[in-house]
C-alpha cells in the first residue's frame, strides 16, 4: 500500500497511470490462468461422507494442479458442502476463500466451515477452497488470485457433477481471501470463454494497494509479501496497480458486497476506494460498515445475514429465514 497523495490532482494522475500499468498485467494473467491444468471432476481423489443435518460434504476435490512458488507442483483442493437433499436439480454455489495473510490458513478453518455448512443447509452449495500459499518471503501474486479464478472455472465446467447451477455462482472471501475473491471477480469476465460469476463478497479485503492511508504495519508487511515488492515504494507501483481490484473494475465486474469495521486491521479506505470504483463503473454494490475493530470473520454474526440477503438478489432465495452462524 502507498501513502496518500497530497492533493486530488495527484490522485487523478496516479489513477490514470495505474490503469495503463495494469494492461500488461491483465494480459499476462489471462494467459497464465488458462495455462494451468484443470482436471476433470472424476480425476480428483475426492471422498464423500454421509449427509449430516441436511449437508453432504465431498472432501479434497482437486480443482487444479500447478506450480506454487517454492512449493513445487502441487494439487489445489476444495471441499464441497452440498444440500442433501437438494431443493432443486441444480442449486446456486458460493466459492469461499479463507483468510491467512496470503501465507497460511486452510479450507477446513472453523470460520469457513461454519459459513459453508450454513449456506448448504439453506439450500446453496458452498465450496471451500485451498489455494497456493508460498512461504513468507515469496510473492503469492499472481498465482493465488489465479487459483481462485481456476476454482470458479473448474466448478462451472463440472457443475453437473455437483448439482450446481453454473449461471448462479458467487465468490466470497475474508481478509486475504476477500482480496483474492474480489480481485478474481473483477478479472474473470475479461478472459475469453470465462465462466459466469453472478456476485462477489469481500469482508475486510485489500482492494487498492496504491492507497496506504491508515495502513497498519502488519497489513503493509502482508501486502508486501503477497506482491513480492515493498509496498509504498516506486519500484512496486506497477505491481500494486495490476494487483488492485479497484484498477481492474470494468463492465464485466459482478455486483459486489463489501464489509469492514471502522477501526480494524484493514483500514476503512480500502472499502470506500472499492465502493467508489464500483459506483463509478455503475456496478451494483452494497457496503456494510460496522463500528469497532473486529476483522473479517470475527464479525460474521453481524455481517452474515446482510451478505446472504445481498446474494439472494443474484443467486435466488435461500430456504427459510437467515440465521447467522455461531
Amino acid at each position: 500500500m502507498r501513502a496518500p497523495d497530497s492533493g486530488q490532482g495527484g490522485r487523478t494522475a496516479r489513477s490514470g497511470a495505474r490503469l495503463a500499468m495494469a494492461v500488461a498485467g491483465l494480459a499476462g494473467l489471462a494467459g497464465l490462468l488458462f495455462g494451468v491444468v484443470i482436471p476433470a471432476a472424476g480425476a480428483s481423489a475426492a471422498a464423500s461422507v454421509p449427509a449430516v443435518n441436511g449437508v453432504r460434504v465431498i472432501h479434497n476435490i482437486t480443482y487444479t494442479t500447478g506450480k506454487c512458488p517454492h512449493r513445487g507442483t502441487q494439487a489445489e483442493q476444495a471441499d464441497a458442502y452440498l444440500p442433501s437433499p437438494p431443493p432443486s436439480p441444480t442449486v446456486p454455489a458460493v466459492i469461499l476463500a479463507h483468510e491467512g495473510s496470503f501465507v497460511h490458513g486452510d479450507k477446513t478453518g472453523a470460520n469457513i466451515v461454519s459459513i459453508a455448512k450454513d449456506l448448504a443447509s439453506d439450500g446453496w452449495a458452498a465450496i471451500s477452497i485451498n489455494y497456493c500459499l508460498p512461504p513468507e518471503g515469496t510473492a503469492g501474486y499472481p498465482v493465488e488470485v489465479q487459483n481462485v479464478e481456476t476454482a470458479l472455472a473448474f466448478f462451472s465446467a463440472n457443475a453437473a457433477t455437483y448439482g450446481i447451477d453454473p449461471s448462479h455462482m458467487a465468490l466470497w472471501g475474508g481478509s486475504a481471501g476477500a482480496t483474492l475473491a474480489v480481485d478474481a471477480a473483477t478479472l474473470i469476465g475479461t478472459h475469453a470463454s470465462a465462466p459466469s460469476v453472478a456476485a462477489a463478497v469481500g469482508w475486510s479485503g485489500g482492494y487498492d494497494f496504491l492507497d496506504g492511508t491508515g495502513a497498519h504495519p502488519q497489513n503493509i508487511a502482508s501486502i508486501s509479501n503477497y506482491l513480492g515488492c515493498s509496498a509504498g515504494t516506486p519500484p512496486c507501483e506497477a505491481t500494486e496497480a495490476s494487483a488492485s481490484a479497484v484498477t481492474n473494475v470494468g463492465a464485466t465486474t459482478p455486483p459486489t458486497f463489501l464489509a469492514n469495521s471502522t477501526n480494524e486491521l484493514v483500514p476503512l479506505n480500502q472499502l470506500t476506494d472499492m465502493h467508489d470504483a464500483l459506483t463509478q463503473a455503475q456496478i451494483p454494490t452494497q457496503s456494510l460498515i460496522m463500528p469497532g475493530n473486529k476483522h473479517a470473520f470475527a464479525y460474521k454474526a453481524t455481517a452474515y445475514c446482510p451478505t446472504v440477503s445481498f446474494l439472494e438478489t443474484y443467486l435466488g432465495q435461500i430456504q427459510g429465514t437467515c440465521v447467522a452462524p455461531g
